[in-house]
C-alpha cells in the first residue's frame, strides 16, 4: 500500500470521523470520499480481532473538555446526574454501577474489552497501568485513558449489556 502524508488539520478531521475501536484512516477515507468498490475491501485488523464489536457512534470530541457528570436516560429519568469531575472518575462510577446491576454477566463482557496493548478491565491489577478495583468486586478497570476512550468504553459496555448506548449522556 501507498504512504501518504497530511497535516495536523486533515489527521483531527480524519480522528473526528473514525468509529474508535474500529476504523482505520483508509476505512474513514473510503467512507468519506464514497469509494465502493466491487470487491469488498480486506477486514481491517480491528474488526478481525473482534467480529461481534459494538460500534458506537461518537457523539463529540470530549478532548480537553471539563465534565460535570453523567447520566443514563434508562435509570436517571428526572434527568439528574451522577456527579463526578473527572472521565476517569465517571468510568468508575459507571461501571461499578454496572457491575452491581449485572453481575452475572458484567465480568464476561468487561473482561473481553482490550486495546491494542493492554486489557481495559482485568481480574490482575498489574495488568492495567492505573488500575481502579470496582466496588465489592474483583474486577479492576484502567483509569489512564482518554476522554473519548472512556466514553466510547462506556457506551460499548451499556450495548453488550443491553442497553442504548446513545442513554450515556454527558454533563459538561
Amino acid at each position: 500500500m501507498p504512504t501518504i502524508r497530511i497535516d495536523n488539520e486533515v489527521w483531527s478531521y480524519l480522528k473526528s470521523k473514525a468509529t474508535p475501536f474500529e476504523d482505520t484512516p483508509n476505512d474513514v477515507l473510503r467512507r468519506e470520499l464514497k469509494i465502493t468498490s466491487l470487491q469488498k475491501p480486506a477486514a481491517s485488523s480491528a474488526a478481525q480481532r473482534s467480529s461481534a464489536r459494538v460500534r458506537p457512534s461518537p457523539d463529540k470530541d470530549h478532548s480537553y473538555q471539563s465534565i460535570k457528570g453523567f447520566r443514563l436516560d434508562w435509570v436517571h429519568k428526572d434527568g439528574k446526574a451522577a456527579l463526578c469531575d473527572s472521565y476517569s472518575e465517571m468510568l468508575k462510577l459507571l461501571s461499578s454501577y454496572l457491575w452491581l446491576r449485572h453481575m452475572d454477566l458484567f465480568s464476561k463482557v468487561a473482561l473481553d474489552l482490550r486495546g491494542k496493548k493492554r486489557p481495559y478491565f482485568s481480574m490482575n491489577p498489574a495488568e492495567l497501568r492505573k488500575p481502579h478495583k470496582l466496588a465489592a468486586s474483583n474486577i479492576y478497570v484502567e483509569t489512564n485513558l482518554s476522554a473519548n476512550n472512556i466514553v466510547a468504553i462506556g457506551r460499548i459496555l451499556l450495548e453488550k449489556l443491553g442497553h442504548d448506548p446513545n442513554s450515556l449522556v454527558i454533563e459538561q
